[in-house]
């Protein structure tokens, strides 16, 4: 929630730094720099980063967030990393191609169907739905 009269005076520290992700006050003065849910704060303190798992784990939807993510299998599904994607609105159903390594899934809120490597590069949207409910292949 936020409270502009809890805001403090003067310009913002976060505004002469820049971090990739979250930029937050600090209590001692100064900024510190955050990531969001499923990536890591790399050495740097201001770059976020994922770490893909390649074998043994699930891939999960979340629209709430919005996003994917990944679960690794091998770590008591403690290791939960962000899908690294680009206008993810609302995903929600996801199929995983073994062979060339891709992720697909469709968006309700964008009416389309997309892919990518696991890695995140290669994203494409395959196919949006029409105006009639016809499913349009690009």
């Amino acid at each position: 929630m936020y409270d502009d009269s809890r805001q403090p005076d003067g310009p913002s520290a976060c505004s002469e730094e820049s971090c990739d992700q979250l930029c937050l006050p600090s209590s001692s003065g100064g900024f510190v720099c955050h990531c969001s849910i499923g990536y890591t704060l790399d050495d740097d303190n201001v770059t976020c980063s994922v770490d893909i798992v390649e074998d043994n784990f699930i891939l999960v939807a979340d629209t709430h967030l919005p996003g994917i993510f990944q679960i690794s299998l091998d770590s008591n599904m403690e290791r939960f990393t962000a899908f690294p994607l680009e206008g993810v609105v609302r995903p929600i159903a996801l199929a995983y191609d073994y062979v060339e390594n891709r992720v697909y899934w469709t968006d309700v809120r964008l009416g389309s169907f997309s892919r990518a490597y696991l890695n995140g590069t290669g994203q494409e949207t395959l196919g949006r739905s029409g105006i009639d409910g016809q499913f349009e292949y690009q």
